[in-house]
């Protein structure tokens, strides 16, 4: 029986907890592509450990999604954004949690929109897919 990829977000797959954050901030993995700056890494725990199989291979990414009240001043603004930035990484992690799982390593990844004004969700899709592709191709 063939696996199916789950397209749901779950609260597994958040990035929580000041100490990771900050250590994912610190580390010095970052990609640019308009509209957003991403940070990813390897977590310290998990560097060096084999990982146990488990059901859920969705929680081996852990994602962060965050635009700044400073470029982005309305709230329901900023929401609307980020709505449309978990869409976008919904419909397309499934490559980042196939390589993921193969190598069998945990992942935190951080989407941080950098642009001050509202950008269509075509253009957030497209680059979170590029950027997506190249933390792919830095893992492989």
């Amino acid at each position: 029986m063939d696996k199916v990829m789950d397209n749901s977000l779950t609260k597994k797959e958040r990035l929580c907890g000041k100490s990771v954050i900050a250590e994912l901030f610190q580390s010095n993995n970052s990609l640019f592509c308009y509209p957003f700056k991403c940070l990813w890494g390897i977590p310290p725990e998990f560097q060096n450990t084999k990982i146990e199989e488990s059901n859920d291979s969705s929680s081996r990414v852990s994602v962060l999604f965050s635009v700044p009240k400073r470029k982005v001043k309305r709230a329901n603004k900023r929401n609307l954004l980020k709505r449309r930035m978990k869409e976008a990484y919904r419909l397309n992690k499934h490559s980042l949690v196939e390589l993921v799982q193969e190598n069998n390593k945990n992942l935190n990844v951080a989407l941080l929109y950098v642009a001050a004004d509202i950008i269509e969700y075509p253009k957030i899709e497209a680059a979170i897919k590029t950027l997506l592709l190249e933390i792919e191709k830095a893992n492989k």
